[in-house]
């Protein structure tokens, strides 16, 4: 039988590592032999150090305390009563960010007019290469004024939508004009020859 060294435990003959603690057994080697040995001995292996016993007891794949994630608070949406929440805004405010949040509280349903903003301000860029008839340049200034007094979040985009709408239009109609008073020309000058 070998002995551990380690911990004193009898292993039977022919096994390479304790059964009770796990550590490399050393072959016993004759006397004559062990003279010769150039071998060095092994260090024994560290022993896990217990930690101090924590009140809050560990389970396998849970995360330490320490690295717990930090709890988000979120908060109902439509309501008290609501089924539909949201992350609640943790990050401090300034003046504009508390004044618009008191106005969503005030006006819950209030609809945000971003996306309208946005439309004024392509159709006011897309009115002077495309206008038949002024219906682009009419379309921006319409969502240009409708996001410009509701307030929308990015009223200066509504803002340049319903100007270059209103440029667009004015610059179409005087070249309507234009080309109407020279159509009326050409027509009074043929009239005056024949």
């Amino acid at each position: 039988m070998a002995v551990c060294k380690y911990c004193k435990h009898d292993n039977p003959e022919g096994v390479s590592f304790c059964k009770n603690c796990g550590n490399t057994l050393e072959k016993e080697l004759p006397k004559n032999e062990s003279a010769n040995s150039s071998a060095t001995p092994v260090a024994p292996m560290p022993v896990p150090v217990e930690k101090p016993y924590s009140e809050e007891p560990s389970y396998p794949g849970t995360p330490s305390p320490e690295k717990a994630p930090e709890q988000v608070p979120y908060v109902a949406v439509e309501g008290p009563n609501s089924q539909h929440f949201e992350k609640a805004n943790t990050v401090p405010f300034n003046d504009k960010d508390r004044a618009e949040y008191e106005e969503k509280l005030r006006h819950p349903h209030k609809v945000d007019l971003e996306n309208t903003c946005v439309l004024a301000l392509v159709f006011g860029f897309l009115s002077f290469v495309f206008n038949p008839l002024c219906v682009t340049s009419l379309v921006a200034i319409t969502l240009g004024i409708l996001g410009h007094v509701n307030n929308g979040s990015k009223k200066s985009m509504a803002k340049l939508g319903w100007i270059l709408g209103l440029i667009s239009l004015v610059i179409q109609l005087i070249f309507i004009l234009m080309i109407g008073f020279l159509f009326i020309g050409v027509i009074s000058f043929l009239r005056y020859l024949f």
